[in-house]
């Protein structure tokens, strides 16, 4: 789910260019249609746990990576879930996350 590093142009207010790294990902949002949909989304380069925890902040409504999600799409999460922890068990390719606030 998460691809390779990746640099990406960022444009200051004067108009100069600059490499920033960042990690390319993919995840599902909701569109306008209430489908979900395949997003790729530049999120800032971190640990590989921290990897693992933007990639779900990055499903939750109006959530702290609500800027780099495309108009038209939304998080899958109710806004104000907090992820607590991801972790991965390669042997079962199973990923687990933990987060806190109730599923209504």
């Amino acid at each position: 789910m998460l691809q390779t590093a990746d640099q990406a142009n960022q444009t200051s207010s004067s108009g100069k260019t600059s490499k920033v790294n960042t990690n390319q990902a993919t995840v599902y949002l909701k569109n306008e249609q209430g489908l979900l949909a395949p997003v790729s989304l530049n999120l800032p380069q971190g640990s590989k746990e921290g990897k693992l925890n933007q990639l779900m902040e990055s499903l939750v409504q109006d959530g702290t990576y609500a800027s780099v999600i495309p108009q038209g799409f939304q998080g899958v999460l109710p806004k104000g879930t907090q992820v607590t922890h991801v972790s991965v068990d390669k042997k079962q390719k199973l990923a687990v996350s933990g987060v806190h606030q109730a599923f209504q």
